[in-house]
């Protein structure tokens, strides 16, 4: 009987979709941290993109590292390359999920926006995508239209957190 590991490729597209959502919502809250943290500390949006930017890819090369890890200890063998890549494709949302809000920072520093905005739209487009990732897990899980907009809340008060912390904070 072959060992199914937590990164096979051949597990149900349900499980492959679920660890991508986990690894979006993860990067969302990660991406909407640092921003806020970052902007506690740097003023210029450029700036704070790039501390985004570094701080995600070393989070996201972690994530693969622990996952061939796991892969090691799941197997008694090292991961091979198609294991590897299925890995790092699954972590990809956690990256690329600091694309939208870093975007809103590249636009404010080349296009002489305030800072403060840039870094308020960077956060409006993360909590935003928090609440539409609430959106399609309730409607993946087949909610009432009522349990995707409690869904949906829930996803983009984590969100709205960070944003809350921040403003206190500063």
């Amino acid at each position: 009987m072959a060992t199914t590991t937590a990164h096979d490729p051949e597990l149900p597209e349900a499980s492959r979709i679920g660890r991508n959502m986990q690894a979006a919502v993860y990067g969302t809250i990660l991406t909407l941290s640092l921003v806020a943290v970052s902007s506690e500390y740097q003023d210029l949006p450029l700036r704070i993109m790039a501390s985004v930017l570094a701080t995600q890819f070393i989070f996201y090369v972690a994530h693969v590292y622990a996952g061939q890890l796991g892969i090691r200890l799941e197997t008694q063998h090292a991961p091979t390359r198609g294991q590897l890549r299925q890995v790092a494709r699954e972590e990809w949302p956690l990256l690329a999920a600091a694309g939208p809000p870093c975007l809103a920072l590249l636009v404010g520093g080349l296009t002489g926006f305030k800072d403060a905005t840039s870094v308020n739209v960077a956060l409006i487009i993360g909590v935003v995508t928090l609440f539409l990732y609430g959106v399609r897990l309730g409607r993946a899980e087949k909610r009432t239209l009522p349990g995707v907009i409690m869904t949906a809340t829930i996803n983009g008060a984590f969100g709205l957190v960070i944003v809350v912390l921040k403003v206190l904070v500063h």
